[in-house]
């Protein structure tokens, strides 16, 4: 019995700091982005993966139009890309 109470206080005072950081968690300065901030794009390279994924939004819509279980079970796995 003692060592069950010795075991749980030890994993208490492990566990404490693990918590949060306080009241810096909801300063809107100080919290960082997550996911980070990704890469500045060039207006070609923009224009060009916006072709892309209209062509790829073209090739799931007709997909999406196949009365095929297969493709209907597989289409979302898919959609997540468009």
């Amino acid at each position: 019995m003692k060592t069950s109470i010795a075991a749980n206080f030890v994993l208490l005072l492990i566990t404490t700091p693990c918590f949060a950081d306080g009241l810096a968690d909801n300063q809107d300065d100080k919290v960082r982005r997550v996911p980070g901030l990704g890469i500045e794009l060039t207006e070609a390279d923009r224009q060009d993966f916006t072709q892309q994924l209209a062509t790829l939004q073209g090739a799931i819509d007709e997909l999406a139009k196949k009365n095929d279980p297969r493709v209907n079970e597989l289409l979302p796995d898919v959609q997540i890309f468009s």
